[in-house]
């Protein structure tokens, strides 16, 4: 490389002046010339040359080879050591300090020149590397995804700060492990076999594993983390087996996304499901009500016309009795439906629940139910809700019925409100949005609904319990919901 500047370093003055003529001939530039090992560093820190000629047995209290050290580590400027002789141990010691190259005294220009041009290149390939090997690490710490590479011997060599996060092992402890020991699958899923894989006879590069969905890593600490991964072998350019590189990455964002998505599309079909069903039976309820409300009063119309002691007083009354259970069902049949005006006012919670407790169907359970206690923790601000009366009772009465219809052997019944804010949105039977809520809650101590049924609890007439509950009309969480 024509004009790359040289800096001299040599105790001979008589050698430094002849070095500097044969570099000027050659076509390159002398940065200067030094005599001890502590003005070359000082120079090749303020003059930055392309390279050093340095004179191996340099006296003083920097001799060569150290002065060739502090050069390369700290300024990386490539170094060309000059020896007319040197013993065994200088030799050593000159192999450690990772010189350029070596020239013999006398010096020839051919040779010069050929040391000078080899050095420069090695140099500027070795920074090329260290770019690429830097440009690498700054590409693998920035990573979303975890990686860890391995020799040939399943020993890890290299581990990224993601992978570390994942595995729960410090990069200082994970190097020089097995790929297992710290890649661990639960039910061993591949994660061991691996090197197995890739070093059997067949070529490794037609063995790379695909990305792997749902794959369980198990962290340091025992914890399950859903993952996808795949492996590759990594080859020479002579088709040697070199190791192994696997990346994953957490998945458990995409997994509980899943989910949610799943829970949508089931609520979408319940609610298109409901929605049918409510239109339907609204329509055969419209016309029933008619039909039933005549035959309910129909039976006051003859017992009038009948004596009193007459037998036929108590089939009247239990054809009125069958007809107002009949129409109960058909009101509720409405409601499902959306028949019908049901204007909307503002009413209080509070006086919604006290009202239900005190009515006559709740007073009739409380009778049959002597060993349920019912007790309140009703909000001491007012708390209010909009809708449609009779629908608002018809939904607090419904959950009171089916908290007593849970303990058919007693227990204890609470009926709260509160006026609740939800920071987050709540994945529940529906989504619920943030924001604040006025909340009824009524709690009991009998049997819980269990899992199986707890997506059919709304489906008009589904009932789990057999207990022979006759009181509503099996509509009662269907208008609820």
């Amino acid at each position: 490389m024509p004009g790359a500047s040289i800096l001299i370093v040599t105790n001979e003055p008589r050698e430094a002046q002849d070095i500097e003529s044969r570099l000027q001939h050659l076509g390159y530039a002398v940065a200067g010339r030094v005599t001890s090992g502590t003005e070359a560093v000082a120079k090749a820190r303020e003059l930055k040359p392309d390279l050093v000629l340095l004179d191996i047995m340099l006296q003083g209290s920097l001799d060569g080879i150290e002065t060739a050290a502090q050069i390369r580590n700290h300024h990386g400027i490539p170094v060309i050591f000059l020896t007319a002789k040197a013993d065994d141990q200088t030799l050593q010691r000159a192999q450690v300090s990772e010189a350029f190259g070596y020239l013999l005294k006398p010096l020839e220009d051919r040779e010069l020149r050929m040391s000078i041009e080899m050095a420069l290149h090695q140099h500027m390939l070795k920074g090329k590397l260290r770019d690429n090997q830097e440009w690498m690490a700054t590409t693998l710490r920035c990573l979303g995804d975890a990686v860890v590479a391995t020799d040939a011997h399943d020993r890890i060599q290299l581990i990224n700060p993601m992978a570390e996060t994942l595995t729960g092992w410090p990069r200082a402890e994970a190097l020089g492990r097995k790929l297992a020991d710290v890649f661990c699958l639960k039910d061993n899923q591949r994660s061991a076999p691996l090197i197995e894989t890739f070093q059997s006879p067949a070529p490794a590069h037609n063995k790379t594993i695909k990305l792997e969905k749902n794959a369980i890593l198990l962290a340091r600490d025992a914890h399950s983390i859903p993952i996808d991964y795949s492996a590759a072998p990594i080859m020479s350019h002579n088709d040697n087996f070199l190791g192994v590189v696997v990346v994953f990455r957490d998945v458990r964002d995409r997994c509980q996304s899943e989910v949610r998505e799943l829970q949508l599309q089931e609520r979408l079909a319940r609610a298109k499901r409901m929605e049918s069903l409510g239109l339907l039976a609204g329509g055969v309820a419209n016309q029933l009500h008619k039909i039933l409300d005549s035959i309910a009063d129909y039976p006051d119309l003859i017992k009038e016309r009948l004596p009193a002691d007459e037998a036929t007083h108590a089939d009247l009354a239990m054809i009125k009795n069958s007809s107002r259970k009949a129409l109960d069902i058909v009101h509720d049949l409405l409601i499902l439906g959306g028949i019908g005006h049901a204007p909307k006012e503002i009413w209080s919670l509070n006086e919604l629940v006290t009202a239900a407790l005190d009515s006559a169907t709740l007073q009739s359970l409380q009778a049959q139910a002597p060993m349920v206690t019912v007790t309140t923790n009703l909000a001491s601000e007012v708390l209010s809700v909009t809708g449609f009366k009779p629908h608002l009772q018809a939904v607090v009465t419904n959950l009171l019925i089916n908290a007593f219809a849970a303990m058919p052997e007693g227990g204890r019944l609470v009926a709260s409100t509160a006026l609740e804010e939800l920071n987050q949105a709540h994945y529940g039977y529906e989504l619920i949005a943030p924001g604040k809520y006025v909340v009824l809650r009524v709690a009991h101590s009998g049997q819980a609904i269990s899992a199986k049924d707890i997506n059919q609890i709304f489906e008009p007439f589904y009932t789990h319990r057999g207990l022979g509950w006759e009181i509503g009309s099996g509509l009662g969480l269907a208008v609820v919901y």
